[in-house]
């Protein structure tokens, strides 16, 4: 079994981190308005979906806990703005907002309650969005469908680990803490991994 899911698991990292398109150099503004407008188009439609309106706006500074936690917040408007000042480089720096947004949100929303799950599975959707959104933007040889699937897979089984619980507590709250906080934790844990670090591979966003 465990042989299977390092087969598995190697068999979607190079599905998400292989496509030569999404490393490929994009041209000056003035040289490829075309590629430019296409990454604008895409996120001026999922900005247009009702069901995305979560993603639009800026989290408001009223949430404190929110920038405590969430190291690189982001929003449509600013991966917008970032399309209309020709800030990417490459595919992939888009790739990479637009999933930083959407770990952002599967990150600060742990909880089993109906408000944090309904924004959950709000980025679980614009995650399958996106990735076949992309695929008109980027014209590799990887399925986007195989990805959809893989990464709807992944995200059915942190669903369930996020429902775990033991004497009525969320056990993975106690993975999202910083290990800094914990001063025998380097003692006992030699290959620390962080909530936040599973969530940004299960979306892809890490570099190839």
């Amino acid at each position: 079994m465990y042989a299977s899911l390092q087969r598995y698991t190697r068999f979607f990292r190079s599905l998400m981190f292989t496509c030569d398109n999404l490393e490929a150099k994009l041209e000056p503004c003035g040289q490829a308005s075309d590629a430019f407008e296409s990454l604008r188009a895409v996120v001026e439609e999922l900005m247009r979906t009702p069901s995305y309106d979560l993603f639009v706006d800026p989290v408001p500074r009223s949430c404190a806990d929110y920038y405590q936690l969430i190291e690189t917040p982001i929003c449509f408007r600013d991966i917008l703005r970032k399309t209309q000042n020709c800030r990417y480089k490459s595919v992939s720096g888009f790739q990479r907002d637009v999933f930083t947004l959407i770990t952002n949100c599967l990150y600060y929303n742990m909880l089993d309650d109906a408000d944090q799950t309904n924004n959950r599975k709000q980025a679980y959707s614009l995650h399958a969005a996106f990735l076949r959104k992309l695929a008109a933007v980027d014209s590799g040889s990887v399925d986007k469908e195989d990805l959809v699937q893989l990464a709807q897979a992944l995200f059915g089984v942190l669903e369930a680990v996020y429902k775990v619980r033991a004497h009525d507590f969320q056990l993975i709250r106690y993975f999202a803490v910083d290990p800094k906080q914990l001063p025998d934790y380097e003692k006992y844990v030699k290959k620390p991994i962080q909530l936040r670090a599973i969530l940004v591979g299960a979306a892809g966003a890490a570099d190839a």
